[in-house]
């Protein structure tokens, strides 16, 4: 059972998302272009920060962006480990049960799993929800960050400073 609250607690996810979102209006970001990552944050638990450090290069805020979406990645992926962990173990603990006294441990058991799940659920709904809205982010900012995360995602690096390829000669 602590092992399910453990995971179904987001707040420190919430948290991180809740500072983008400071950051991102220090920043001068219009907020229709990453309400969704408010939405991550409100549906975590955490009410949006309003105040923040600017974020210092689109990289970094890229960067950041794309590290929530892992981290949120990785614990629905836990979630969700634990969810089918349980579901397995009920299912046998009730298959043991025989409805005599020597097997009544079965269901105590198979009780206990099932308050694991009552907890773990509403969390994996949640992350579910939370994780697609940040990786609408992209969008929301316009081609240029969808275009960033994309390659970000794919394994590779931005590069430093911003120096894009402009198509413009050296002069």
């Amino acid at each position: 059972m602590s092992t399910a609250v453990s995971l179904a607690d987001t707040s420190e996810i919430a948290g991180t998302a809740a500072a983008m979102i400071g950051r991102c209006q220090a920043t001068g970001i219009v907020v229709a272009s990453y309400r969704g990552l408010i939405a991550a944050a409100v549906t975590l638990g955490m009410q949006p920060a309003l105040r923040g450090r600017a974020w210092p290069t689109d990289t970094t805020f890229v960067t950041a962006l794309v590290d929530l979406e892992c981290d949120l990645f990785s614990r629905l992926t836990q979630v969700n480990a634990m969810i089918d962990r349980l579901v397995g173990d009920i299912e046998w603990l009730e298959s043991q049960y025989t409805g005599t006294p020597e097997t009544e441990i079965y269901l105590r058991r198979s009780a206990v799993l099932r308050a694991a799940l009552d907890v773990l659920i509403p969390a994996q709904t949640r992350l579910n929800y939370a994780l697609g809205r940040v990786m609408a982010v992209p969008e929301e900012l316009g081609e240029t960050y969808a275009a960033a995360c994309a390659h970000v995602r794919s394994g590779r690096q931005l590069p430093f400073n911003g120096r894009w390829i402009t198509g413009r000669t050296a002069g």
